[in-house]
């Protein structure tokens, strides 16, 4: 699981992202577009995690607060 130690949204509708640190100061980039929820190590773009979160394939907008919920609740990621 990541742990995430710094967050900051950077854009906040169509896609809402977020550009962040690890607690091993790798730079992470999350960004839901598409109705797509994606997680990435920003230096190489390497894709740790996408998940299909909208049925019609249009929404781009999510809250920080579902966001950092769904990566939890898939042990993908967690603030620190």
């Amino acid at each position: 699981m990541i742990k995430i130690k710094k967050l900051e949204q950077t854009c906040y509708g169509c896609p809402s992202q977020w550009e962040g640190e690890d607690n091993e100061r790798n730079y992470i980039y999350i960004r839901y577009r598409w109705g797509t929820l994606r997680v990435d190590y920003k230096e190489h773009f390497n894709t740790i995690f996408t998940i299909n979160l909208d049925k019609n394939g249009w929404d781009g907008i999510i809250e920080e607060e579902e966001m950092l919920k769904i990566l939890k609740e898939n042990n993908i990621a967690k603030m620190i």
